[in-house]
Order: structure tokens, then C-alpha cells, then sequence
């Protein structure tokens, strides 16, 4: 998100970003590829 915005124009940085997506619900997909064994 923070390149992305970057590179339309806007002077972000990484805090900035994490806040704004915190403020607005907004969260990230991580991939969940975790195996579980007993």
C-alpha cells in the first residue's frame, strides 16, 4: 500500500499507512499456510 501510494504522488510513509487502513478497517491478507499436526 505504501509503494502504491508513493507512486501516485502522496507523501506516506509505512506508520502513516498502518494507521489510516486501521482507521478505516481495513486490513491485510496474509496467505495462512500453516500445517497442523498432533
Amino acid at each position: 500500500m505504501t509503494v502504491w501510494l508513493r507512486k501516485e504522488g502522496y507523501e506516506v510513509n509505512r506508520n502513516r499507512v498502518k494507521r489510516l487502513m486501521r482507521q478505516m478497517d481495513l486490513y491485510a491478507i496474509y496467505p495462512f499456510n500453516i500445517i497442523w499436526i498432533k
